[in-house]
C-alpha cells in the first residue's frame, strides 16, 4: 500500500511515491544463534522519485514508462523485533535503489465534483496498474543480500488540470 503524487509538465511526469510492502520470508535465516523463521512477516519500505514520459494518452487509457531513484529498507516487523530483539541483525537499512517500469492508467469517468478548481477543468478518475523493477544496492553493505525486486501495484486516483481558454 502507499501514497503517490504525480506532477505533470506536458508529457513529462514526476512520480513521488511511498510504498509499504507486506511480505513474508520463504525460508529460515540463521545467523549464529539468531533464527528468522520461515513465514515470518517482512516489511518493505520504498520511497521513490521517478520521471515518466506519456507515450500514449487516449480516451480510455494512458501509458507512461518511468525510471528513477528510490531507497529500499527490508526488515522484520516491530512486533517481531520486540519479541526477538536479535532480529535487528536482519534489518537491511535504506539503500540506493534504481527503479524502472510502466504505468497503465485506465480512465474511468469524470468526477461529480471539482477536483482542483471551481473554474473549468479537465479531470477524470483512473485505475492505475503499475509494474516496477527495482535494483537495490544491498550487496554493497550486506554480504549475501544481492538481488532485485519486481512488483505490480493497483491503485485508484484522480487527475485534474485547469483549462486555460484563449479568446
Amino acid at each position: 500500500m502507499g501514497v503517490a503524487f504525480d506532477i505533470y509538465y506536458k508529457k513529462v511526469a514526476l512520480y513521488l511515491r511511498d510504498y509499504i510492502g507486506f511480505s513474508s520470508t520463504k525460508h529460515d535465516f540463521t545467523n549464529g544463534n539468531v533464527v528468522w523463521d520461515k513465514k515470518s512477516q517482512v516489511r518493505v519500505y520504498l520511497p521513490e522519485a521517478t520521471i515518466g514520459y506519456v507515450i500514449k494518452d487516449g480516451k480510455h487509457f494512458k501509458l507512461a514508462p518511468f525510471a528513477g531513484f528510490s531507497s529500499m529498507d527490508i526488515s522484520p516487523t516491530d512486533n517481531d523485533l520486540k519479541e526477538k530483539p536479535d532480529l535487528k541483525d536482519y534489518e537491511l537499512s535504506f539503500t540506493t535503489t534504481y527503479t524502472v517500469g510502466l504505468n497503465v492508467d485506465l480512465k474511468l469517468r469524470k468526477p461529480h465534483i471539482a477536483m482542483l478548481t471551481r473554474e473549468q477543468e479537465q479531470s477524470y478518475l483512473f485505475l492505475r496498474i503499475r509494474y516496477g523493477y527495482n535494483f537495490p544496492q544491498f550487496a554493497n553493505s550486506y554480504s549475501g543480500f544481492g538481488g532485485n525486486m519486481q512488483y505490480i501495484t493497483i491503485g485508484f486516483g484522480g487527475f485534474a488540470r485547469r483549462m486555460i481558454r484563449d479568446y
